[in-house]
């Protein structure tokens, strides 16, 4: 009988790009190439790269179904389209000496003849294509072996497009899961590091404070340090929490009335100090003229504190680190300018993404201001996600290595006006 070739085509396009889901997308392909070819079955064998074994994906009219049956390497009719890469007719199974019996017996299927075609992919057999027992009064043509060869070539890439998306898919799920752990363990790493240093701070302050007995000076210069250390450790749990739970969406921003340039008086009063310790200038520009502005008055101290200490790590003594704050018409602008290290185009990118370390981790040294000391690369990642929180934005300004950098923090005068 004469086959519309054109229209069968057309309809297994349609049934490739209809899903991304392999059993569903090959079952249809079958079914089409069965009413097409006018023929009891179809079948698609998968050949397993690892083992060599293939996976038949089996369709009968009579079944309307998929069966999954495994087969060795280069056995029946399949094995020998896959060794020799050739499209191959049977017109009567029982009498040629390639076909075997077992999936028959295994499928409770009775093959009479076949037309059979290799899938081939990047110039190997990945599979092969079979239509089985032309219905009575219908026998197979070279022109739908021709046909055969065409569809197969065409599933070995779809199936190939399938095996990766899946794969995709996967791996997705597999860093979702170590996501959620990773979420998992920092809240509970940080917890249990609060309740320890909470006590250690405790009793150390009342050590230093006299409260215990007064203590000689090496014993007072020792517990200094404890309370620095204790402290160091506290900021870094913090930052933890801070980081995990604006990733998570897990901060809630409490939006008020307020004039910026009152909520950083602390932030500059607690600065200046740090400053002197390292011998570095800190000048402030303050414009007297803001506006009120609505903004997380907790939330943003840290946003500014993040970026000053930053500032100061990666400025050498004697240096400069400036505070400015103007209005940038809808929004408020805070710049820092540091005469620091400064920051080499390609990295600008990069430095907000948590635990970035600007600097050779060979010769990474912690410290709160210490000349280039390190964290956990924390700060900055937090302080672009309060912005962002805010609707606002973080970034940076420098002309490369040794030249300063320039942090720019925009916040709207309303969050909830931007659009």
């Amino acid at each position: 009988m004469k086959r519309n070739y054109l229209e069968l085509f057309s309809r297994i396009n349609r049934e490739i790009t209809s899903t991304l889901e392999s059993r569903q997308m090959i079952a249809r392909c079958l079914k089409a190439l069965i009413d097409g070819l006018d023929c009891e079955a179809a079948s698609i064998f998968l050949v397993n790269p690892e083992t060599g074994q293939t996976e038949l994906f089996a369709l009968s009219n009579e079944q309307g179904g998929l069966q999954k049956i495994v087969l060795n390497r280069a056995e029946g009719v399949v094995g020998w389209v896959i060794d020799n890469n050739e499209a191959v007719h049977v017109p009567d199974a029982a009498t040629d000496n390639r076909f075997t019996t077992r999936v028959d017996s295994m499928s409770e299927f009775k093959t009479k003849a076949i037309l059979a075609a290799p899938m081939v992919r990047q110039g190997r057999v990945a599979g092969v294509l079979e239509a089985l027992n032309p219905n009575a009064g219908n026998d197979f043509t070279s022109e739908d072996l021709d046909f055969c060869r065409l569809i197969a070539g065409q599933l070995a890439i779809v199936v190939r497009n399938i095996d990766l998306f899946t794969q995709t898919q996967s791996l997705l799920e597999e860093i979702q899961e170590l996501d959620r752990m990773k979420s998992a363990f920092i809240t509970m790493a940080s917890h249990e590091l609060f309740t320890p240093l909470t006590k250690i701070k405790m009793q150390s302050q009342l050590l230093a404070d006299g409260l215990l007995g007064e203590l000689a000076d090496k014993q007072q210069e020792g517990i200094t340090r404890i309370l620095s250390s204790v402290d160091q450790l506290t900021h870094i749990a913090r930052d933890l929490t801070n980081m995990n739970l604006l990733e998570k969406g897990g901060i809630q921003i409490e939006l008020f009335d307020d004039h910026l340039n009152a909520v950083l008086l602390n932030t500059i009063e607690e600065t200046r100090p740090l400053c002197e310790k390292r011998h570095l200038h800190f000048v402030t520009h303050l414009d007297p003229g803001l506006p009120q502005m609505r903004l997380d008055r907790r939330l943003v101290t840290i946003l500014v504190r993040n970026i000053l200490m930053n500032a100061i790590r990666f400025t050498p003594d004697d240096g400069t680190v400036t505070l400015i704050t103007s209005q940038a018409g809808p929004d408020i602008e805070i710049r820092i300018v540091d005469t620091g290290i400064g920051v080499d185009k390609k990295d600008f990118k990069h430095i907000f993404k948590p635990l970035h370390e600007g600097s050779d981790t060979t010769y990474h040294h912690s410290g709160t201001i210490e000349f280039m000391s390190g964290g956990l690369g924390l700060g900055l990642p937090i302080a672009r996600s309060i912005a962002q929180a805010h609707n606002g934005g973080v970034w940076v300004e420098s002309e490369g290595r040794d030249k300063g950098s320039t942090f720019v923090i925009r916040l709207p005068l309303d969050p909830l006006e931007v659009t």
